[in-house]
């Protein structure tokens, strides 16, 4: 869950998108997404982590994900997803929040849980290869634990204060 909010929340163009009528069976589910998910990179840059959920009346299956890349006109999303219903918006203040919203997906009770992985093809949250900015779980993980932040723009680490960035403006 860490690895997946870190992705999240690194200094890039964030944004979080809905996808509604998910296909009911893992197979038809992943073959469409990952279909989508082709189509997306055609028009541009596009790296997403992902989780499908039951919509909460039991009509079926939606998908929440946060996802970064190049920009991508709602309305050429929305034809590549078939023309179904979607959700898109930019993070600009809180990206960590929503993906860990996303990353807790998964915190149900037991039942839950299993429901959820079984939706998901036995995954918590799936995630491209790019999604990580090109480091792999077990870097970001050493990251997260070291104390220093990755710069994107310029590829390395420096050390930062992660307690600095949660405290109200006043305190620090």
């Amino acid at each position: 869950m860490r690895v997946t909010i870190w992705g999240g929340s690194v200094r890039t163009r964030v944004r979080k998108l809905d996808l509604t009528l998910v296909p009911d069976d893992w197979p038809h589910a992943r073959e469409q997404l990952r279909d989508f998910a082709r189509r997306m990179r055609e028009k541009g840059t596009f790296e997403w982590a992902w989780a499908i959920e039951p919509n909460p009346k039991g009509t079926g299956h939606h998908l929440h994900s946060v996802c970064h890349g190049d920009f991508i006109d709602w309305r050429v999303i929305r034809q590549l997803w078939g023309g179904r219903r979607i959700w898109i918006e930019e993070v600009r203040s809180d990206a960590i929040a929503y993906t860990q919203k996303c990353a807790k997906a998964v915190g149900y009770n037991s039942k839950q849980a299993m429901e959820h992985l079984e939706v998901n093809g036995g995954r918590a949250v799936h995630m491209s290869r790019g999604y990580l900015h090109g480091l792999t779980a077990k870097q970001v993980l050493k990251l997260i634990g070291s104390g220093r932040e990755w710069t994107k723009e310029i590829g390395v680490t420096r050390d930062i204060d992660y307690a600095a960035e949660v405290r109200p403006k006043d305190e620090v």
